[in-house]
């Protein structure tokens, strides 16, 4: 209050009382007095939306139960909205989870917090039914065939990784105060981070909760996305899950802040005489006999010094952002889509099937086309047989040909109507374009991927075509080529007005030359 009543005299400000919050700290917690005039309320202080309380469920509901069920009225208020898949994930993202990011990404969450909310969110964006893709498909990037849709446990672990950062900044923060004290027999927070540590081995006892998470995510972390294990030169022994003495990770504080760095393993006395350091004999070699053989045989076979161990010691890693470390997570846990086996088969490999995923992303920004052909790369639109193998329809005969079973590849392509659509569509391209295409099975599904001048206008088309052909099965009506050129009209009338708001007019002319 003194440093307070300083600032006063010097700049003129002063605090308002009236509204200021506080809270008995550490033994003080039961004290009862109310100095100051200032507020002293019995159950939470707030302070930057955050509730603080010694009542650990209380401050849980406030700091979390009420965010969750805000989120829940925000999702049913866009439930009853006819959007895509692609919206939906745009609602959980934007209007849902970012109410709950600040909370999370500074205090501990309470247990299974994350899977409610990742099944609250993934639950919206499949209205209640079924998922048709996998959640570990969906989340991930387009060129891998997913859809970006944020996983909160992932996310929840890249919020707190991200505080590697801050801890290892060299600044002075007051903050650091805490957790740097708590874990000063393992030479502090900030040390311990750089070690390859077990915090199963380590005594958290002292360290608040918060840092639990944040040493636990960040050991797997390193586990889960460094592909090779740091040479034994670079390790640092201390508070090693490698170098352990009943079963324990070793940290001697006296020898800690001297510079210990040699490729050589000293006797005893040559050490002691070294460093100036008394060390009992059996201290010594037990923790040489700790260290792995294969390390010891690495090290004196190589001509670098083994890691310093002082305060200033750091490891090989970086320190990752929480856009970095949520990416390098997900490259590692993402699975490939059941379909892509499929799609294989129709001549697309490993290497070139990323073009495949990420095509309908490229040639158009209308969200309804995107998840219309999303839906066909991954097998997951809606046709006859599907339907009636969830007793939605009486049978599985083509609506169109009226002939044969219709699944989608059947539907966009085998079918006699269809078969009869492409003829025409592609006798049309030739007239405009003055060029021959051959459109197959692979091409009329995933769109054509051959060097072409026209190839984004093609694509385009081809999407506007298969929607066509689906609406049309949908409504049981008959298959009109002159229909679909009126339904492309209409499209195109769309981007130009686009394109005039955009002041892009002459680029929109120039691709679509020949059909204006």
């Amino acid at each position: 209050m003194k440093l307070l009543d300083e600032f006063k005299t010097n700049c003129g400000l002063e605090i308002n009382t009236s509204k200021t919050e506080a809270l008995w700290l550490g033994s003080w917690r039961n004290c009862r007095e109310t100095p100051y005039n200032f507020k002293w309320p019995k159950e939470t202080v707030q302070a930057l939306g955050v509730h603080f309380s010694y009542n650990e469920q209380h401050a849980n509901r406030l700091n979390f139960e009420e965010k969750i069920k805000n989120i829940e009225k925000v999702l049913n208020a866009w439930r009853r909205r006819n959007l895509t898949l692609i919206g939906r994930i745009k609602i959980v993202k934007s209007l849902g989870l970012s109410k709950i990011i600040y909370s999370t990404s500074m205090l501990p969450i309470p247990p299974l917090l994350a899977e409610r909310i990742n099944k609250l969110t993934f639950n919206f964006i499949w209205e209640g039914k079924p998922a048709k893709i996998k959640k570990k498909t969906i989340i991930a990037e387009r060129k891998h065939g997913g859809l970006k849709m944020m996983d909160f446990e992932i996310m929840e672990k890249a919020l707190k990784i991200a505080w590697i950062n801050r801890i290892k900044d060299e600044r002075d923060a007051s903050w650091k105060i805490i957790p740097e004290q708590a874990l000063i027999q393992y030479g502090g927070l900030s040390f311990l981070t750089n070690c390859d540590y077990d915090s199963k081995l380590l005594d958290l006892k002292n360290l608040p909760m918060f840092y639990h998470f944040v040493l636990r995510y960040w050991q797997d972390y390193k586990l889960l996305t460094l592909s090779n294990r740091t040479p034994p030169e670079h390790e640092i022994i201390w508070n090693n899950q490698n170098i352990l003495v009943d079963k324990k990770s070793l940290f001697y504080n006296s020898w800690f802040y001297h510079d210990i760095a040699n490729r050589e393993f000293l006797s005893v006395a040559d050490f002691q005489q070294q460093f100036n350091i008394d060390t009992p004999f059996t201290l010594y070699y037990g923790l040489i006999k700790a260290i792995p053989n294969e390390w010891k045989r690495s090290i004196r076979n190589s001509n670098k010094p083994i890691q310093t161990v002082s305060p200033e010691t750091s490891m090989p890693t970086t320190n990752p952002s929480t856009q970095t470390a949520y990416k390098n997570i997900l490259e590692k846990t993402f699975i490939s889509p059941t379909n892509e086996n499929k799609i294989l088969d129709y001549g697309f490999t490993k290497e070139n099937i990323h073009d495949v995923y990420l095509l309908p992303f490229l040639v158009t920004k209308e969200t309804k086309l995107i998840s219309f052909q999303y839906k066909i790369i991954h097998n997951i639109l809606p046709c006859r047989s599907s339907l009636f193998r969830a007793g939605l329809v009486d049978d599985d005969i083509c609506s169109l040909c009226k002939l044969e079973k219709q699944t989608l590849v059947h539907m966009l392509y085998n079918c006699s109507e269809s078969l009869h659509f492409w003829e025409k569509f592609t006798q049309w391209w030739e007239e405009k374009f003055f060029e021959t295409i051959v459109l197959s099975a692979n091409v009329i599904l995933f769109g054509w991927h051959q060097n072409a001048n026209n190839k984004r206008v093609l694509n385009y088309i081809l999407i506007i075509a298969k929607y066509h052909i689906f609406t049309t099965s949908v409504c049981d009506d008959r298959l009109s080529f002159d229909c679909f050129l009126l339904r492309l009209k209409s499209k195109l009338d769309i981007l130009r007005t686009i394109a005039i708001k955009n002041k892009s007019l002459n680029k929109f002319e120039t691709a679509w030359a020949p059909f204006l």
